[in-house]
């Protein structure tokens, strides 16, 4: 992208980390930290979707977007695996990772189908469960690199960022977004994907993705 854009880019990144990151891993106690969530998150959606415009505006490939998307999810896996166990504990590193899983299934399926369509509805509450997700994984990696905040609100942006990231990929799925294969039989078994989201399935997860990847 264009200097200009990157700069516009950086400058709502900083807002964001001062306006909206910062502030949620302050807050001094977890019922606070429901409230603050609650009230912030139409200032995140609204800074947030300027970055988005401006990326739409100098790169409106759906394919492309994806990528950079993936590339983004891909450096905060390792972020989180060289740094979470540590900093945030095993279930809450686990909880990250499980929601990078769910996210990463909706990218490639964009990334697959760029010309897929869903209706407003559905495109609406997805859109919902992601921008919150978002906020999650930002505001725990901001503590990652900062260091400086509550670890106890870290930990449980960790554990909601499971929470919204399986709900995007739920409506994802069931808007057809995603094409998981049917089983036949008297009695249906849940698919692979279901399975990843079960409580014991995050050692499974990695091959999982492994074989998505191929």
């Amino acid at each position: 992208m264009p200097g200009p854009a990157m700069k516009s880019i950086e400058a709502i990144a900083e807002q964001i980390e001062s306006e909206v990151l910062a502030q949620l891993l302050r807050v001094p106690t977890l019922e606070g930290l429901s409230k603050v969530f609650t009230s912030i998150l139409p200032r995140f959606s609204s800074l947030q979707h300027s970055i988005w415009h401006i990326m739409w505006s100098h790169i409106s490939d759906v394919s492309e977007l994806s990528q950079i998307s993936m590339l983004g999810l891909s450096e905060l896996k390792e972020e989180i695996e060289k740094s979470g166990p540590e900093a945030l504990g095993k279930e809450a590193s686990n909880d990250l990772i499980t929601g990078m899983a769910a996210v990463s299934i909706i990218y490639r399926a964009t990334e697959k189908r760029p010309e897929i369509e869903i209706d407003d509805s559905a495109l609406a509450e997805l859109q919902g469960w992601f921008i919150a997700y978002v906020l999650t994984v930002l505001s725990v990696l901001h503590y990652l690199q900062e260091g400086e905040s509550r670890r106890q609100n870290a930990k449980v942006l960790a554990q909601w960022s499971r929470y919204y990231a399986v709900g995007a990929y739920r409506v994802a799925k069931e808007s057809g977004m995603l094409q998981v294969p049917s089983v036949t039989g008297d009695i249906p078994e849940p698919d692979d994907e279901d399975m990843m989201f079960s409580e014991a399935s995050v050692k499974d997860m990695a091959r999982y993705l492994a074989k998505e990847g191929e």
